[in-house]
């Protein structure tokens, strides 16, 4: 878990980049399926759609550098409007949750605006292992 500012703004995504590479790297060689990163942010008030943007925009930062080319997994789609789309670092696919005081979704709803990560194989290893729907 880790602080980083105000939401949508990017003031200390190089900081949230390099822990949630440290974050991916930690997944891979404990292999942990419930290992989560939770990317807390400043106390906001968001309407919906402004929360969106803001993730979008977050997460536009933490790709945009000159590694952006190794972070997308190569076989996954970079365009967020389609069905496939999975938000890609150091060359893998993570599933991002978010979260904020005033989510529609009561079970979106955290005191302060977050992102939470999960590297998209766990998912994937759940369901090998019976246990995803369950969890679901």
């Amino acid at each position: 878990m880790g602080a980083y500012g105000k939401l949508g703004e990017g003031t200390l995504w190089r900081e949230l980049r390099s822990d949630l590479l440290f974050f991916l790297h930690s997944q891979i060689k404990t292999t942990s399926t419930y290992l989560t990163f939770w990317a807390i942010f400043e106390p906001s008030r968001f309407s919906e759609s402004a929360f969106e943007d803001s993730l979008w925009k977050e997460l536009s930062f933490l790709t945009s550098v000159e590694d952006r080319e190794t972070d997308w997994k190569t076989t996954a789609t970079q365009d967020p409007q389609k069905e496939t789309f999975r938000f890609s670092l150091g060359g893998s696919e993570f599933f991002v949750v978010g979260l904020h005081p005033d989510s529609s979704r009561t079970s979106r709803r955290f005191p302060y605006p977050a992102l939470v990560f999960n590297v998209f194989a766990q998912f994937e290893h759940l369901q090998k292992i019976g246990q995803y729907d369950k969890m679901v």
